[in-house]
């Protein structure tokens, strides 16, 4: 038997690939006894960049399906109600099938002859809820639960049971407690994924609902249905999957957050009841960005719009901020806030002044050389001329237009021209980089920035000051006290290793 990854064989048999894991990580994720025995499984593909694509594709959705495994399945008759153990391989295995048939259109690959999967055959039989629901506030009611809530289809939200005496109390009026505390620390885009985060954890709990009552057992229901919810963004397939795994963490990090703010400031907590909860990550999975080579490099820099309308609203932007990013390793929203002040000398040196920014993170504050090609490319000259114009922001399209108030940043649109139009007419295919797991867009230019600063020996610490990562260790590296000239020196002799094939 021949491995080619830990979970895909072929075997001298047949022509197809077969995939193969242990029950064990998947019945820990459901909660049930653990095995050695393995699942096996044809992929129905002789091809092996399909089956590699394939394999990866199905141990992400499997490891996340797991966790939401249904112990018992609930049937109506007219005999009444009867329930019965799910059991968890025949479970497995039939979300297996399912998963597998829709791969091929989620990855977009060509579908096996003969032996097709019919996902109809696959689904469970639907059930009528009225008919459940009543019998089921009939038997509350004959065995005479009183500390049981009757059920209703109308109210799907975890309410408890009384509401709390103390409006201060509700979790509609904790959550805006906390966006008035928290959105003075954040930008506009952390502040949407709070609200998106916190409205879905009022939505499956209720806004009157009594937040000393959260528990873990609670964070568990809500962490069930966020792993329901479907991205907003097509896959290559043209249809919304799942949320990745990143993007439920983010769900569950901002709500753990909340959590603490609970415990720490309000004290109506004990204990953060979504500690723990988070999905692991899996590297051989998640996207995962990569640095342009010289082809796409100089593709980029000598790009220009091929139509006249193309970025007309803002094509100085457009113009200049692939390059500036390229030549300085700078993010697409600390390029586009530029502002005329922003453009500074000290004893010849040329450099962006970042300090008195609000950026991501302290370390973002920072001064970065301006590299002699953009010198050379004309940017003075372009500053010289915005300032005649009377303006104070360097790019001043971008900060007088839709994007000021964006909750992506005031760059957000030359962002979505430079990965959707730019990207694609120099000939990167976004779709086949995504089935590689590999996402290719404008940070990527972060990225080439950073692999040439290691290609040519820059030292980590000057490196990171140019990028605004965090110091590491006890290293200091004040650029904003005392000598500026010196440090700007040696941080331009970094920034100038940064040449590329024309």
């Amino acid at each position: 038997m021949q491995s080619f990854s830990s979970c895909l064989y072929r075997v001298p048999a047949s022509k197809n690939y077969y995939f193969r894991v242990r029950f064990r990580e998947f019945e820990r994720l459901a909660k049930q006894p653990q095995t050695n025995d393995h699942f096996v499984a044809s992929l129905k593909t002789s091809d092996p960049d399909d089956a590699l694509l394939l394999s990866r594709y199905l141990i992400t959705h499997l490891k996340r399906i797991a966790s939401s495994y249904p112990f018992l399945v609930v049937d109506v008759g007219v005999g009444g109600i009867t329930h019965n153990r799910v059991p968890f391989r025949s479970w497995f295995k039939t979300q297996f099938l399912q998963l597998l048939s829709c791969s091929y259109t989620a990855l977009r690959l060509e579908r096996p002859g003969g032996g097709e999967i019919s996902t109809a055959q696959l689904k469970p039989q639907q059930v009528e809820l009225d008919p459940l629901i009543t019998l089921l506030n009939q038997i509350l009611h004959q065995t005479n639960l009183q500390q049981l809530t009757p059920l209703s289809v109308t109210t799907p939200q975890l309410a408890s049971k009384n509401p709390p005496k103390r409006a201060e109390m509700r979790l509609e009026r904790c959550v805006q407690q906390f966006y008035d505390s928290k959105f003075r620390e954040v930008g506009m885009s952390a502040q949407q994924q709070y609200r998106t985060s916190l409205g879905f954890l009022t939505e499956v709990l209720g806004a009157g609902f009594d937040v000393r009552l959260l528990t873990h057992s609670q964070s568990q229901i809500v962490k069930s249905r966020i792993l329901t919810l479907t991205s907003g963004r097509k896959n290559v397939g043209g249809t919304g999957g799942l949320l990745s795994v990143k993007s439920v963490n983010k769900y569950l990090t901002n709500m753990s957050t909340f959590c603490d703010w609970l415990v720490e400031q309000r004290q109506l907590l004990t204990k953060n009841p979504f500690t723990g909860t988070l999905l692991k990550m899996d590297s051989r999975t998640q996207m995962r960005r990569r640095a342009f080579d010289e082809r796409e490099v100089s593709a980029i820099l000598s790009y220009q719009p091929q139509h006249k309308l193309e970025a007309i609203e803002f094509r100085d932007a457009a113009n200049w901020l692939p390059a500036i990013a390229l030549y300085s390793g700078m993010r697409l929203n600390e390029i586009a806030g530029l502002q005329l002040r922003d453009v500074r000398n000290e004893n010849g040196v040329w450099f962006f002044d970042l300090s008195n920014h609000r950026l991501k993170t302290e370390n973002s504050n920072r001064y970065i050389p301006i590299h002699s090609e953009l010198i050379r490319r004309g940017l003075l000259d372009y500053v010289g001329q915005v300032r005649l114009n009377g303006h104070t922001s360097l790019f001043p399209d971008l900060t007088c237009g839709p994007d000021r108030q964006s909750r992506d940043g005031i760059g957000s649109s030359v962002g979505k021209w430079f990965n959707r139009t730019l990207l694609s007419r120099i000939g990167i295919d976004k779709d086949l980089e995504k089935r590689r797991f590999i996402m290719v867009d404008f940070h990527c230019c972060r990225y080439t920035v950073a692999s040439q600063f290691k290609l040519h020996g820059v030292p980590a610490y000057i490196a990171k000051q140019v990028l605004g990562h965090e110091l590491d260790g006890d290293i200091t590296w004040g650029v904003y006290a005392g000598n500026v000239s010196t440090k700007l020196a040696a941080l331009q002799a970094a920034i100038e290793v940064l040449k590329y094939e024309l």
